[in-house]
This record gives structure tokens, sequence and C-alpha cells, in this order.
């Protein structure tokens, strides 16, 4: 398991759920974890990695190109 795996798989286990709040969502984006951010299910009812462009190494794109299997985007 990557380091990046194991972040995403320890923040889920922590909590005992598989969403958290905004609060820690963000912190979990400050210490350089990937959020999985979910729009509404009578929406598109998906969800998009997110992370800070500081923290990208090749580990975590490879874990999102690997996992979340569609486009990889920077916002400026």
């Amino acid at each position: 398991m990557s380091d990046t795996e194991a972040k995403h798989a320890g923040a889920a286990a922590s909590t005992g759920s598989a969403f958290c709040s905004v609060p820690e969502a963000i912190a979990a984006i400050g210490r350089g974890e990937p959020v999985v951010v979910v729009d509404d299910e009578d929406r598109e009812n998906e969800g998009d990695l997110t992370m800070a462009a500081q923290f990208a190494t090749a580990d975590a794109v490879n874990f999102m190109a690997t996992h979340g299997r569609g486009l990889i985007c920077l916002t400026l």
C-alpha cells in the first residue's frame, strides 16, 4: 500500500465513516491528504479526488489516475 493509499484508508478508519465535515476535509487537504468531494445523488452522484497542488507527488497523481479513472485537472 502506498503512502497516499494509507493516508486515505486511515482517514476513513479513524472516523468510522466514509464522510467527514467540511472543516475536517479542509484540515485534511491542508495536511496534504486527498479528499473525495461528492455531489448530491440527485445530480451526477459522483465524487472528485481533490488535493492541494503543493502536495501533488508522483505517487498521488498515480493514485488519482489509477483509482479515479478520469481527468486530472489543476486549478490556477
